[in-house]
């Protein structure tokens, strides 16, 4: 197919081409950057990946449980007796658990656990953050008797 170019008179004198459908035209300056588009869906997951190797063998601690316990009696067996047997870690174990037990009391003396709980450095029952580093347990006796008796705190560390 011919070209056909046409001057065509345009605006102060300056005279434009037209050119026939379907030939190449000149191309022009680039155009600036266009906005940013949308965000497209996400794709579909990847296939599954294979097995990693075996990680090295983690060093052996010596992490055994140790067990501890004490015991306490009253100094009278009076109403409102009361005994507390604290146990202790070694140096540098923290406890791990406890408990307590009351051996010897007769049904008749009424004699009952005020509580078993984790004790930190110096006796104190309540540190914010702090590893416990015993165990105590507290009975009392509520009414008189002479029936010897006990309270236990067995304890675990590592």
């Amino acid at each position: 197919m011919a070209r056909l170019v046409r001057r065509v008179p345009t605006v102060a004198g300056l005279t434009g081409q037209c050119w026939a459908a379907g030939t190449d035209r000149p191309i022009g300056p680039q155009g600036p950057t266009g906005a940013q588009g949308a965000v497209g869906t996400p794709g579909a997951d990847g296939a599954q990946g294979a097995t990693g190797a075996q990680g090295p063998q983690g060093p052996r601690t010596s992490a055994a449980t140790k067990a501890y316990q004490a015991s306490a009696k009253p100094s009278s067996y009076a109403a409102d007796a009361t005994a507390s047997a604290i146990v202790y870690c070694p140096p540098g174990d923290i406890a791990v658990g406890g408990g307590a037990s009351i051996d010897g009391a007769s049904l008749t003396q009424d004699v009952y656990l005020d509580h078993s709980m984790p004790v930190f450095a110096g006796g104190a029952t309540t540190v914010g953050g702090a590893q416990p580093t015993g165990w105590m347990a507290k009975a009392v006796q509520n009414t008189g008797g002479s029936t010897q008796w006990s309270v236990y705190a067995p304890m675990s560390s590592v």
